[in-house]
């Protein structure tokens, strides 16, 4: 399906040229998916450790409608918007906060008991007399929360694929 998205010559430097998928055309994909959105799709949770290629063959019986599950969940980048497996997660931790301790033992948020986020200095204004459910986040469990959020994707019915997929063949040669 990638071999079908346009061209553009992209100006590298004063003498270099490469020739790239023109992702302009994402908005006219957008669009059309939009019109997908209450109609043919439903929840999914991602089961660790599976990427797209996984999830796909798993749903559609093939690898190759993994672009699907990417396009109608929006997601630019498989390493930023997919769901990391428990492994790379650790990682991902220790690269960005030096150490899986330091993650586990900082406080990220505060938060009242209704769950609204507040200052660290109002937090600690709250007393147990008026708020005993007061809690608070590390920075660890922030992170260990957006990656779960990102395990709840959307899956196309697979008898909207067929259609779906010609559809989109439509908008990438009409351009």
């Amino acid at each position: 399906m990638f071999q079908l998205f346009p061209r553009i010559d992209y100006q590298i430097d004063e003498y270099d040229k490469l020739r790239a998928v023109d992702i302009t055309i994402s908005a006219k994909i957008k669009k059309y998916l939009r019109s997908y959105r209450a109609l043919a799709l439903r929840p999914y949770i991602v089961k660790n450790g599976d990427l797209p290629e996984i999830v796909a063959n798993k749903i559609y019986g093939s690898p190759r409608y993994s672009y699907i599950l990417i396009a109608i969940n929006d997601v630019q980048s498989v390493y930023d918007d997919w769901p990391k497996n428990f492994e790379v997660f650790k990682e991902y931790i220790k690269e960005k906060y030096g150490s899986i301790g330091y993650a586990q033992s900082t406080t990220h948020s505060w938060y009242t008991s209704q769950g609204h986020i507040v200052s660290e200095e109002y937090w600690l204004s709250i007393t147990a007399i008026t708020d005993a459910g007061k809690y608070t986040k590390t920075i660890y469990e922030y992170e260990s929360d957006l990656n779960d959020k990102k395990a709840e994707i959307n899956i196309m019915d697979f008898r909207y694929v067929v259609d779906f997929e010609s559809k989109l063949q439509e908008i990438l040669v009409s351009n």
